[in-house]
């Protein structure tokens, strides 16, 4: 009994080692001397990029530059929206300007040979555009390949040749005194246009709406 409790009375005399303040294990040290590396290496780089700094560099100046710049730019992005928007606007008062121009002289063209411009004119814009010669803008007739289409003169054809020639052949029931046939004999419209006593299936279908109800209602015919 005495010889347990001399054992016993050592056992309790034994205490464990205690860690040292600031001990890192190991496992750790590795890792911090990675990332030390890296920062002395960012650091290296930073001061080289300084070494180009110029000695009387003025941060304050720098920054207003920056934020100029950046108004430069946005400025720059406004302009040019405008100016898209400028040549968009140009491209339609251009379109509008070229129909107006075409227009114009159809009509004259029409009128002289006592045609129907609300039948005839369509017809007309179809195949017309406006051509820059010489610094001024003419109207041309287009032929099916949209190039220039000639008259028999060897010259561009105008709209005034256009009229006499091929719409007066094509739909003479849109002229003042000839129909279909060709003769001086015509009817009056509900509508106060002429129309023929006998037309082609593709002349009544160019005709308006109201011309179409007045020549199926007066007795006229309808050739295929």
């Amino acid at each position: 009994m005495a010889e347990t409790a001399a054992a016993g009375a050592e056992g309790a005399g034994e205490t464990t080692p205690k860690i040292p303040a600031g001990y890192i294990p190991e496992t750790e040290v590795a890792g911090l001397k990675a990332k030390r590396d890296e920062l002395l290496q960012k650091l290296a780089k930073a001061t080289e990029r300084l070494k180009l700094v110029p000695e009387d560099f003025d941060p304050e100046r720098w920054t207003k530059a920056q934020e100029a710049a950046e108004n430069g730019k946005s400025a720059e992005e406004r302009l040019t929206k405008q100016l898209e928007a400028g040549k968009a606007r140009e491209a339609k008062l251009e379109s509008a300007l070229h129909k107006a121009t075409i227009v114009s002289e159809a009509t004259r063209a029409i009128a002289a040979e006592k045609g129907n411009a609300d039948l005839l004119l369509p017809h007309v814009l179809e195949v017309a555009q406006v051509a820059e010669e010489d610094g001024a803008f003419v109207a041309r007739i287009r032929d099916k390949r949209n190039g220039v289409r000639y008259g028999n003169s060897g010259e561009p054809l105008t709209i005034a040749e256009l009229v006499t020639t091929d719409l007066k052949t094509r739909f003479p029931q849109a002229f003042e005194g000839v129909n279909a046939n060709g003769s001086g004999s015509h009817n009056t419209g509900e509508a106060g246009h002429r129309v023929g006593k006998s037309l082609t299936r593709t002349q009544f279908d160019a005709l308006p709406p109201a011309e179409k109800k007045s020549f199926a209602t007066g007795g006229n015919t309808i050739t295929d």
